[in-house]
């Protein structure tokens, strides 16, 4: 596995391997689609709504827990597309997105989800990440620069344009702050949009390599991770005005690692945790890292259970980390 992400030909698309990976993830689960095998399943996200927890990944597959992760039931949808994120506003209302502009809406807790037919989009996309802004506002990005953001709870959508200039950088990851939203791609990519603002800036970034992801730590400080072990700081002082923003500093830290790094929790006691597709978890607090184990390949969405532990899914199927 870790040979076909670290090839050559993939090195763009890496994307959190989800665009030109899907042929490679699905073989298994095509061949035995009836009831997936929960330890075998490529999952690619993981969130909570409410007391339950939902997971998505390969082959249109979805799945709820409402035990803390001990049990889980699958959940039938009419696609047996890559399902790529899920996100919830609040214990009823979540979307979910995945390749070929699949995206599905419930409004009951997941008991039901009804498929949402993008017309607008010119080609059948891949849809990477999925969040809610507001009750009314939600957000989506993609392969080649997609943008799509609805005003009615995801009724319709609309494709926005983040570059005056021609722009195909897949992007990755949304990370929403309280001054607007953060986007992150590949090719160093950090896109932002104010809070009252309807156009785009980008944000010139060290890194040429591609991000996979953002999370917020402390004291509006933005981490950015990629390839190679990259981790990058900045603390984003996002000013007000019409995208007015100041120059960000950049700090790159040292992951102690090589590997790609697929993604990022900030836990309960504000610590960050970061995975790699080295079936490592890298703890960065207080400005140092440590490292451990887990049982997981390249952990892709993760959960804070209590007593100090992390439930976590990833290329196959899940597992927990007591930290």
């Amino acid at each position: 596995m870790n040979a076909i992400l670290r090839a050559p030909v993939f090195c763009r698309a890496i994307g959190i391997f989800f665009i030109f990976f899907t042929n490679f993830a699905s073989a298994e689960s095509l061949i035995n689609k009836q009831l997936p095998n929960v330890d075998k399943v490529f999952f690619t996200e993981l969130t909570n709504a409410g007391n339950s927890i939902f997971i998505v990944g390969e082959n249109g597959s979805l799945f709820r827990s409402e035990d803390q992760g001990h049990t889980w039931n699958p959940l039938k949808l009419d696609s047996t597309e890559l399902l790529t994120s899920i996100d919830f506003f609040d214990a009823k209302n979540g979307v979910l997105v995945g390749h070929e502009s699949t995206m599905y809406i419930t409004n009951d807790g997941g008991k039901t989800f009804k498929k949402v037919f993008l017309k607008d989009l010119a080609d059948r996309q891949a849809l990477m990440k999925v969040r809610w802004l507001s009750r009314e506002k939600l957000i989506v990005v993609g392969e080649f620069g997609l943008v799509i953001t609805s005003t009615d709870s995801g009724v319709t959508w609309k494709t926005e344009k983040v570059s005056t200039t021609f722009f195909d950088r897949h992007l990755y990851d949304i990370i929403p702050l309280k001054s607007g939203i953060v986007l992150v791609g590949e090719s160093g990519t950090l896109i932002f949009r104010g809070s009252n603002s309807s156009s785009w800036i980008s944000i010139s970034t060290p890194y040429k390599g591609s991000f996979f992801g953002g999370i917020l730590g402390k004291d509006n400080t933005l981490f950015l991770y990629g390839m190679r072990g990259s981790i990058y700081r900045t603390s984003i002082r996002l000013v007000g005005g019409e995208n007015g923003v100041k120059k960000l500093k950049f700090t790159r830290i040292d992951a102690l690692v090589n590997n790609t790094l697929s993604y990022a929790i900030r836990l309960e006691s504000g610590s960050i945790v970061f995975f790699d597709n080295g079936s490592n978890a890298i703890f960065y607090e207080n400005n140092k890292i440590s490292i451990k184990k887990v049982s997981v390949d390249t952990v892709t969405g993760s959960f804070e259970l209590p007593n100090n532990t992390l439930l976590m899914v990833g290329f196959r199927g899940m597992g927990k980390l007591n930290f």
